[in-house]
């Protein structure tokens, strides 16, 4: 875990698995996980508490049983890209603003990305959502919150998007196959 005021730290290249949490950070900044294998853990990637503008690519985020990567309580601005999350039950659980999910492969999870309350602004653009048996973009977004979802390639997926209120998801570009 990077815990409180772990700022500028690089996180790369180890396998965690068996925890509570793979990969936690909270009250931590501008860090960068790259390159790991998180898996068979409850939550994969957890940023919480003001946890913002970190960068998290081209992870392999596995069988893990509640979350691949999980944002809330003001964890925002993060950039998360390139990662392949599979086998999880949400790829995405998304509770926070303006973050950037992009060029991500979410496939075979029970919900590919699943925004949740006050989550708005948030990127979702350029990735491929295949194979999740419940849905591929489901949202339960207050009314007057809205994240831009463009370019993304939804295939065979149970149901690709729902949103429990329409207003809540700007679905331009996207592939449907």
């Amino acid at each position: 875990m990077l815990h409180e005021g772990s700022d500028f730290n690089v996180v790369e290249n180890n396998t965690v698995e068996g925890n509570t949490n793979g990969i936690a950070l909270w009250h931590s900044s501008s860090n960068i996980l790259r390159n790991n294998i998180v898996r068979n853990n409850k939550h994969g990637i957890r940023a919480t508490a003001q946890s913002n503008d970190n960068f998290i690519s081209n992870n392999k985020v596995s069988e893990n049983q509640l979350y691949g990567i999980y944002l809330y309580q003001g964890a925002d601005r993060n950039v998360i890209q390139e990662n392949t999350l599979f086998s999880n039950d949400s790829a995405f659980y998304v509770k926070t603003k303006e973050n950037v999910i992009s060029r991500n492969t979410l496939e075979d999870n029970r919900v590919g990305i699943y925004f949740l309350e006050n989550a708005s602004g948030n990127s979702v653009y350029e990735n491929k959502i295949l194979y999740n048996t419940a849905y591929g973009i489901y949202t339960k977004v207050s009314p007057g919150l809205a994240n831009p979802v463009a370019g993304n390639t939804l295939y065979r997926n149970r149901k690709n998007v729902v949103a429990q209120k329409p207003q809540a998801l700007r679905l331009t570009k996207l592939t449907n196959l």
